[in-house]
């Protein structure tokens, strides 16, 4: 116990199982006695410390990709907002129209779809189009391509037949 030579492992397990009591600390366990902080624990740590080193990250351009640096062990939170143009949401629209039938979709989802493209194109045709309608409506849809791609996604990886080619690799 090079660090702390007044103490003997009897103190310093009297001192662990007491922070362990308190509720500082948990797992004061093993022969080095590692223990790990609670959150309570490490917050006023926190507070008595000294503040982080300041950093800078100076970045030549960021379009939509939002940066977010915190310290080991900090929680933080980040809102990202966007911004789409009319013409980028009616070509958003227009991949749908397109492409949407690639998709395979069941018919009462593809209704779910159709009604919602139309509701975002009903409000691309007027002057103020109310945007939380168009929001919700591009929340659906993102929420049934995903679940489109997974189901795509699952069948391929429980299909044999798509992994045959493997097989036939030249590995070692």
């Amino acid at each position: 116990m090079g660090h702390l030579p007044e103490w003997t492992n009897e103190r310093l397990l009297a001192a662990a199982q007491a922070l362990e009591r308190e509720g500082s600390i948990i797992n004061p366990r093993g022969p080095l006695l590692n223990v790990d902080l609670t959150s309570d624990a490490r917050k006023r740590i926190g507070v008595r410390g000294a503040p982080p080193p300041a950093q800078a990250a100076h970045i030549g351009t960021n379009n939509n990709s939002p940066i977010q640096q915190i310290g080991p062990g900090a929680v933080g939170t980040q809102t990202a907002t966007y911004n789409i143009s009319r013409n980028e949401l009616q070509k958003v629209v227009d991949l749908f129209r397109d492409y949407g039938v690639e998709l395979k979709l069941e018919p009462k989802v593809q209704k779910q779809v159709d009604a919602q493209v139309a509701t975002i194109e009903a409000l691309l045709s007027q002057d103020e189009p109310n945007s939380t309608i168009i929001r919700e409506a591009g929340k659906t849809l993102r929420t049934i391509v995903e679940g489109a791609l997974g189901h795509i996604a699952a069948t391929a990886l429980t299909n044999p037949g798509a992994w045959t080619w493997l097989t036939h690799l030249p590995f070692g």
